[in-house]
């Protein structure tokens, strides 16, 4: 089957497809003109002994507010949205298998949207029968959890200083940095790290940066630091301590931090702008498209830059907000006080919704790559999301964390109290 609409319109008569008998249904295709449809109102639309989900490409085969249920699921490829609409139509679309699940391509990928379910039933809640899905965008529920759950494998490993690191930063595989207490900066290629001049004893607490030779540095004192290539040059720009720094190109780059500040640099001078907020600012992401420059901030503060001009935005939750992370796959999240993790779903609805944190420690900090983020926190916490769903993971450690790099190739580093650095992969 493809290339067809399985649709009941709103008027609550209960018919259904229903295939009876040992059979096996395969819905397949190659483009978006085969694309598949279950829609409607009525929670027992469609039923399958045997359904096989065989996209030859990676296309959509959808379940749009409405419940299937299947005995077996025989076959997963292709890309499948699982999507309620929030228009009212029925309930929340659901894919509910009952027996085995088997033949699935980890490449393609579940895709939940606004509330979308899957839940398969029959297979095992804690080894999954040994199957791993690719679970993407926005909320929804995939049940057994653990089936694209991986456990990480976090390496200690210490730098050339003892003392905290508040942020790091990836240029590379093999250029990484890290910046914290007393001006602390370090440098890694993957397997050493050396301490670097900063020429600052201030202490900095968050660096990003464009290429090898132009990285940036803020903190305490309005310290701004900068890499060229060859060594770090430190002015100060400002009165008030900055938290959060967020660079495009050599001429493009943002620093925000207390009482509001924010400073944006042209290539030749630093400039204030008007945040319209005396919030100790700490955060500031963008993830490369429109009304993506968002900024977090204490007692509830989120801005985004529209237009030139700062805007609040309502997270929904009042609690400091400690960073801030988007992706283009899944929205714009950020994180706080009391576990608290905000994402906003904007091809869904506008606003900011629970992301489910499964913690209550602080969280300090959050960093990506792609649509798998990790927010770090007190007491060792590290929180992993993957589209919907979000992953407490064992770091082993009861140091305070506060800092995320992922490099191009998803290495990941996390650092923390003490000279401590995380040492992961994205995706194992």
């Amino acid at each position: 089957i493809s290339g067809v609409y399985f649709r009941q319109y709103n008027d609550n008569s209960n018919k259904s497809f229903v295939a009876t008998g040992n059979h096996t249904t395969r819905l397949s295709g190659g483009d978006f003109s085969m694309d598949v449809w279950f829609e409607g109102a009525d929670s027992t639309l469609s039923r399958f002994h045997n359904l096989a989900i065989d996209r030859t490409v990676n296309q959509y085969m959808l379940f749009d507010y409405t419940k299937v249920f299947a005995t077996n699921l025989t076959k997963v490829s292709g890309r499948i949205e699982v999507f309620n609409s929030d228009q009212g139509l029925g309930s929340d679309g659901e894919l509910i298998v009952t027996g085995s699940v088997s033949n699935v391509d980890p490449t393609h990928s579940f895709e939940l949207y606004g509330g979308g379910r899957v839940r398969l039933l029959g297979i095992n809640q804690t080894t999954c029968d040994g199957l791993t899905f690719n679970i993407l965008f926005g909320e929804g529920l995939f049940l057994p959890t653990l089936c694209h759950s991986q456990v990480y494998a976090w390496a200690p490993e210490f730098g050339t200083a003892a003392v905290t690191s508040y942020a790091a930063y990836a240029v590379s595989d093999t250029e990484i940095w890290t910046v914290g207490d007393n001006g602390t900066i370090q440098r890694g290629d993957g397997s050493t790290w050396v301490t670097a001049t900063s020429n600052t004893s201030n202490t900095l607490y968050a660096i990003h940066g464009t290429s090898a030779t132009d990285v940036w540095a803020v903190g305490v004192g309005g310290t701004i630091v900068h890499w060229n290539g060859s060594s770090w040059s430190a002015s100060s720009e400002t009165s008030q301590t900055l938290r959060g720094v967020f660079a495009y190109n050599p001429s493009d780059v943002y620093a925000v931090g207390d009482n509001g500040t924010i400073l944006h640099f042209d290539g030749s001078v630093w400039t204030a702008m008007t945040s319209g907020t005396s919030e100790n600012l700490t955060g500031i992401f963008d993830r490369g498209a429109p009304l993506a420059l968002w900024v977090t901030g204490t007692n509830g503060t989120v801005l985004r830059l529209n237009g030139g001009i700062w805007v609040a935005d309502n997270p929904g939750v009042n609690v400091d907000y400690r960073g801030t992370y988007s992706s283009a796959d899944f929205g714009y999240l950020v994180v706080g006080d009391s576990g608290r993790m905000r994402v906003r779903y904007n091809f869904i609805n506008p606003t900011f919704r629970s992301a489910g944190s499964p913690t209550t420690q602080d969280l300090y900090g959050v960093g990506g790559l792609g649509p798998i983020a990790f927010a770090v926190g007190a007491n060792g916490t590290i929180v992993r999301l993957l589209g919907a769903t979000t992953v407490p993971e064992n770091s082993l450690v009861s140091n305070n964390l506060f800092g995320v790099a992922v490099t191009p190739n998803g290495t990941v580093y996390i650092v923390g109290d003490g000279g401590l650095i995380l040492r992961g992969v994205l995706a194992p």
